[in-house]
């Protein structure tokens, strides 16, 4: 009777810590999900507005928090709210943004 009332006690505590561990990686911004940027990408995402040229980021949490609010929406220029934005690389002189480039 003891024996089973330890491993119970045991299975349980095992379980809340990895119960704990599954939400720390969902929802506190750990590596597993839910970080600021990922590895491929640590200073985050690059655009500019073809409306009127202004260059501004948006890290990988901003961007997939936009795709899933705005699917197959692009972001829009903080400047002048218009949504003619295309993906550039950093410091890129290119008139042309990334979509448009591999696109084909």
């Amino acid at each position: 009777m003891q024996n089973t009332k330890r491993m119970l006690v045991g299975t349980g505590l095992i379980a809340i810590i990895v119960a704990l561990g599954v939400y720390l990686a969902q929802f506190a911004g750990s590596n597993f999900g839910g970080g600021e940027n990922s590895a491929d990408f640590p200073e985050g995402t690059f655009w500019r507005c073809q409306e009127n040229g202004h260059r501004f980021n948006m890290s990988i949490a901003e961007l997939g928090k936009w795709y899933e609010e705005h699917p197959g929406q692009k972001p829009p220029c903080p400047k002048c709210a218009s949504r003619k934005t295309v993906r550039v690389e950093k410091g890129s002189t290119n008139v042309t943004g990334i979509e448009e480039r591999y696109s084909n």
